[in-house]
């Protein structure tokens, strides 16, 4: 059902991932959290019931706890609620009126050209009527050419030439390959200084896998991975690629029993669900001794929190250079393009969770994601680079030129140290790039482009001078 169609006492069913379709009292709700960034600007990620709220508690849209707002998102839970009010007379639809009515830069340039052109039509049609009368007593003929003087002045082609041009830079971008839907957008898009967009897919294949998963030594550990998966399976925030790729490894041949068990015996509890500002996921599973918090996310942010590791069953206080160890199992695979999560735990003797449960955790291990590149990835990285390197060549072009001219002005012809600096500069830049193929063409395009024309123009400069 499309959400248009909501009206006011309408039930709506809600999970992570959706994004709320109008102003809903919910009636039910269980880990439910959302995101009502968009509504108050705030990032931070509330937690919301079915409860009561006494007279006078809530005085911010935050503090509404039984209510979802229209365009918030549901970033973990699931829950039910009746729909209090939908389109412009939610709270999201009175800020988008109230925006709509407000007008860009280039609206606002439009609009006052046209009160000019009225202004100068309101003082210029009667002053032409007035004269004409007067001095030529024929009023018919007076009105009709102040009528048009009012539509010469009328700029009859301006709406054509500035759909013309709005559509030709359209075509522009289509050459692009870039699909331009709102025409419109097209001179917001020319009052841009820097676009910045997602490369997701643009590299890679976007099939990320589970290559590695281990100890906080990097041997491999069947409690890592096992851990890791009751977090993937019980936590109802967004799923991820990463999260997709981990609950794969019960497809593992004669593993799907096996994981099956796994989880009848942990049974969730309770969840806080992932969040930008502590980055990782924690869920509260049950054991038959005691409880298990188990953590997955951020290798900073979760070994932040832990007081200890565990290793083959023995648990030690975490050292001063404990974050130095991490680093030396980590970095290796970080360098090798891989993504990297941390997974931790504590025994917990409670069946609920609140945020100041989320400390003291003991490190158990690592997983490794990989995501394959794709065939033609390697080719627009090196044009990539050697787009760079041709901008830095020009860019040096032109530095030695207007130094060229300043030294001839001056009487030097010698070979300047400052620009034998550069040259040096512009080596070792090159040598940054460490791509084999332009380390090959780099020497030949520093000698034709920058070395070779920079020692003529000195040798010229010489001769031109004379002996001193």
């Amino acid at each position: 059902m499309a959400s248009t169609e909501l009206v006011v006492g309408d039930l709506v069913r809600l999970s992570a991932g959706d994004r709320v379709p109008a102003d809903i009292r919910l009636t039910v709700a269980k880990d439910l959290f959302v995101s009502q960034s968009v509504i108050t600007g705030e990032s931070e990620i509330l937690e919301k019931n079915a409860g009561t709220l006494s007279r006078g508690q809530a005085r911010s849209y935050a503090e509404y706890r039984n209510l979802v707002f229209m365009g918030s998102a549901l970033t973990g839970g699931s829950g039910e609620g009746v729909v209090l009010a939908v389109g412009e007379d939610t709270v999201y639809g009175g800020f988008t009126a109230a925006e709509s009515s407000r007008k860009n830069g280039f609206d606002q340039g439009a609009n006052s050209i046209a009160w000019v052109l009225i202004r100068f039509m309101a003082v210029l049609v009667p002053v032409v009527l007035i004269a004409c009368g007067l001095t030529k007593g024929d009023w018919v003929s007076a009105f009709l050419f102040a009528l048009s003087v009012a539509v010469g002045l009328t700029p009859e082609m301006l709406p054509m030439v500035i759909n013309a041009c709005l559509a030709k830079g359209s075509a522009a971008m289509g050459k692009k390959q870039t699909v331009v839907k709102n025409i419109n957008a097209m001179q917001g898009f020319g009052s841009m200084d820097i676009l910045c967009v997602d490369k997701t897919g643009t590299l890679t294949g976007d099939q990320i896998t589970l290559e590695y998963y281990m100890d906080i030594l990097g041997n491999e550990s069947q409690k890592v991975l096992d851990l890791a998966y009751l977090n993937s399976l019980y936590h109802t925030g967004v799923k991820n690629h990463l999260d997709d790729a981990l609950l794969q490894c019960r497809e593992m041949p004669g593993r799907q029993g096996y994981f099956l068990e796994l989880a009848a015996q942990h049974p969730k509890l309770d969840e806080l669900p992932f969040d930008y500002e502590r980055r990782f996921a924690s869920v509260l599973v049950e054991k038959e001794e005691e409880n298990l918090l188990i953590i997955k996310g951020s290798i900073d942010e979760v070994c932040g929190r832990c007081g200890s590791v565990e290793y083959k069953g023995q648990r030690q206080a975490i050292s001063g250079d404990g974050m130095e160890s991490v680093r030396a199992i980590v970095d290796e695979m970080l360098e090798d393009g891989m993504k990297v999560l941390a997974v931790a735990y504590k025994p917990l003797n409670q069946a609920t969770l609140s945020p100041e449960d989320e400390h003291d955790f003991i490190l158990l291990g690592y997983l490794a994601f990989f995501d394959a590149p794709k065939e033609s990835a390697a080719g627009a990285i090196q044009k990539l680079h050697m787009k760079i390197f041709r901008d830095l060549i020009y860019v040096m072009q032109g530095m030695m030129k207007a130094d060229h001219k300043f030294y001839k002005a001056h009487g030097i012809y010698d070979f300047p140290q400052k620009q034998k600096k550069r040259i040096l500069q512009m080596k070792l830049v090159g040598a940054m790039l460490a791509v084999p193929s332009i380390q090959k063409k780099m020497k030949g395009q520093m000698n034709q482009y920058i070395i070779g024309p920079y020692q003529k123009v000195v040798e010229q400069a010489k001769k031109q001078a004379g002996p001193r």
